[in-house]
C-alpha cells in the first residue's frame, strides 16, 4: 500500500479526486467549488478574512446609527445631512472602504474551482469604489465644512462621485463577488444577501434620472445595511474554516 493510500486510509476519505492539504490544521480534503469547502489556507489569510468582515459589520452598524440620528435631524427631507453627524459619517467611511475592499478580496483568495478573473475584477470593482470614495471625503473632511455639507446637495461634482463608487462599482463588485460563495446554509445566505445589496446598490441610481436623492436612499440600505450583514455571516464562515475545510 502506497503512502499515499495509507495516508487517506487514515483520514478516511476517498481516494479520487483532486486533494489539497488544509494548512494550519493538517486535514486532506477533497477540493470542492466555491467557499463552501473553501481550505483554510495560511493563517494570515483566515486573519484578514475574520478582522475585515468584523470590521465592516462593527463599523456599519455604528454608521448606520450616525445616519438615521443625521437623517431625522435634518430640518426638511431635502435638505443634507449636516455636522456633526456629517463629519462622523465621513470619518467612519474611511475606515468601512478599505476594509470592504479586504472583505472582497478574502472571497476572491478562498474560492476554488471557479474562474479567478471574476473574482479579480470584484476586487478591483470595489477597491475602485473605495478608491473614489477615499479620496471625496478625505478632501471634505480637509476642506471647510460649509463645503462639506454643500457637496451632496444635488447635483454636484461630488456627490455624482459618491453615486458612481457606491451604486455602480460597489454593486458590480458585491454582484461579481456572490457566484464564488457556492454551497448551502451560511454560504446561501451569504450568497443571496450579497446579490441582494448589490441589486438595493444599482436601485438608487432611480435617483439620478429622476433628481429624487431619496430614493438614492434605496441604495444606502444595499451597502449600509445588507452588506454588512453579509459580512458578519462571511466572517462566521471564516472562522469556522479554522475548525473544518468543509463548510456550509
Amino acid at each position: 500500500m502506497t503512502e499515499r493510500a495509507v495516508s487517506l486510509k487514515a483520514t478516511g476519505l476517498p481516494r479520487d479526486g483532486p486533494l489539497t492539504v488544509a494548512s494550519g490544521i493538517g486535514v486532506n480534503a477533497r477540493v470542492r467549488g466555491g467557499i463552501s469547502a473553501m481550505q483554510t489556507g495560511p493563517i494570515s489569510g483566515r486573519t484578514v478574512g475574520v478582522a475585515s468582515t468584523l470590521a465592516v459589520g462593527g463599523a456599519s452598524l455604528v454608521y448606520g446609527a450616525v445616519l438615521l440620528i443625521g437623517l431625522a435631524a435634518r430640518s426638511s427631507a431635502s435638505d443634507p445631512i449636516a455636522d456633526p453627524w456629517l463629519v462622523a459619517m465621513e470619518m467612519l467611511i474611511l475606515f468601512i472602504a478599505p476594509c470592504m475592499t479586504l472583505v472582497i478580496w478574502s472571497i476572491d483568495a478562498r474560492a476554488r474551482s471557479v474562474p479567478r478573473g471574476r473574482g479579480r475584477l470584484s476586487v478591483v470593482f470595489m477597491a475602485a469604489c473605495a478608491t473614489i470614495t477615499f479620496g471625496v471625503h478625505l478632501v471634505l473632511l480637509s476642506g471647510p465644512r460649509a463645503a462639506a455639507e454643500a457637496a451632496f446637495r444635488w447635483p454636484s461634482p461630488f456627490y455624482l462621485l459618491d453615486i458612481l463608487a457606491w451604486d455602480v462599482f460597489f454593486a458590480l463588485a458585491v454582484l461579481l463577488a456572490a457566484p464564488l460563495v457556492r454551497g448551502g446554509g451560511l454560504a446561501r445566505l451569504t450568497r443571496w444577501l450579497l446579490v441582494l445589496s448589490g441589486l438595493l446598490a444599482l436601485a438608487g441610481l432611480i435617483g439620478v434620472p429622476t433628481g429624487d436623492m431619496n430614493l438614492r436612499n434605496i441604495g444606502i440600505l444595499g451597502y449600509a445595511v445588507v452588506f454588512p450583514a453579509a459580512a458578519l455571516v462571511l466572517g462566521l464562515i471564516f472562522w469556522r474554516a479554522g475548525e473544518s475545510p468543509h463548510l456550509r
